[in-house]
């Protein structure tokens, strides 16, 4: 059970990382966006 749950857990990790970094650059551009 582990070494199956174990990749599905690191490969959602990194996913939602990479979706907070995205809606961290998507609020920071849309708060500097009209200023720039």
């Amino acid at each position: 059970m582990k070494t199956i749950l174990r990749p599905s857990l690191d490969t959602l990790n990194s996913r939602h990382k990479g979706l907070m970094i995205v809606e961290v650059a998507y609020l920071s551009r849309k708060k500097h966006g009209p200023f720039s």
